[in-house]
């Protein structure tokens, strides 16, 4: 299986794992460990962050 990230193919997890990771919000599909750390979570929480300040503001919280 390959990544639809970065398109390497997915590797075994310490666990033995094959399936890859949800690479959602970036893309659909499978991603590797590589690319879920780097990409796809710290994007998950960029996109986190954006919606608790979206909201604050409109609570008049910020």
């Amino acid at each position: 299986m390959k990544c639809s990230i970065c398109g390497h193919k997915i590797k075994a997890d310490l666990n033995g794992w094959t399936g890859g990771h949800n690479p959602w919000p970036v893309n659909e599909g499978k991603c590797c460990g590589e690319c879920n750390d780097e990409v796809v979570i710290p994007r998950r929480l960029h996109d986190y962050n954006k919606q608790i300040i979206i909201k604050e503001t409109k609570d008049g919280r910020v």
